[in-house]
């Protein structure tokens, strides 16, 4: 596949890939895949699929919040609500595992599973655009949807929802060659959050990780993160940021 071809079937001829702008090769996208260990891609999705998600996001948050309140007695949007919840408790991890599952998703962040099994997500599979840049990456033409698919949400200086350090590959460990697609449903700047990748740690391998209640694999590698370029990806609708199974980020 050409530089053309590529550019008009994924339409990310972007400066973000390109200075120039032009469009790229497939030998080109897998050489900076292999030495940054993501690539971030503006323009990839479908204008139309972005925001129906989203939507359909923002309705089933809505629901959920107000069940939760009905639940708990807590609002899911107020920080300081949560945290003074989870700092009642005499044993807080006991307490979070005797919680119903959909409790621990909405406490860490995570939208409920139900919502993640909505076949309204399989749409991602239709994209043409996605499918051909996971095929050049992952060097397969056979691609397989994680399913259900991960999908947070996060409130301003919502604590317990920040994820830590880690990597993917624990969470997979039967999977050896996988990419994670991260999607923002809104803008991200400096100000929002997103994600934090470490440029070049795929290069260490794979990693332990220490297993947590609250959060399940995480690192506390101060040392590893002094030997990485620590980026925050600012990011916009519509674009993906897509890593393999042992970038860390948080």
């Amino acid at each position: 596949m050409g530089a053309a071809l590529l550019e008009e079937v994924i339409d990310f001829g972007r400066r973000a890939l390109r200075d120039d702008g032009r469009g790229v090769t497939r030998t080109e996208l897998r050489e900076r895949f292999a030495r940054q260990g993501y690539l971030h891609v503006p323009g990839l999705l479908s204008l139309r699929l972005v925001d129906d998600l989203s939507a359909l996001l923002n309705s089933h948050y809505e629901r959920q919040a107000a069940w939760f309140l009905r639940e708990t007695g807590v609002r899911l949007d107020s920080p300081a609500e949560l945290k003074s919840l989870i700092d009642a408790q005499a044993d807080a991890e006991a307490w979070f595992l005797g919680r119903s599952r959909d409790i621990q998703h909405l406490i860490r962040g995570e939208v409920p599973r139900a919502v993640r099994r909505l076949g309204d997500f399989v749409r991602l599979t239709e994209e043409q655009g996605l499918v051909a840049l996971l095929r050049t990456l992952l060097g397969t033409a056979s691609l397989r949807l994680n399913y259900p698919p991960m999908i947070r949400f996060k409130v301003p200086a919502m604590s317990q929802a920040e994820v830590p350090l880690h990597q993917d590959g624990p969470y997979f460990p039967h999977i050896t060659n996988f990419a994670t697609v991260w999607i923002p449903m809104c803008p991200i700047t400096e100000a929002c959050g997103g994600v934090n990748i470490l440029e070049g740690s795929h290069r260490f391998g794979p990693l332990p990780h220490e297993d947590g209640v609250l959060w399940g694999k995480r690192l506390h590698r101060e040392r590893i993160k002094e030997r990485c370029i620590e980026r925050h990806i600012e990011m916009l609708q519509r674009e993906v940021l897509i890593f393999g199974p042992n970038h860390l980020h948080y």
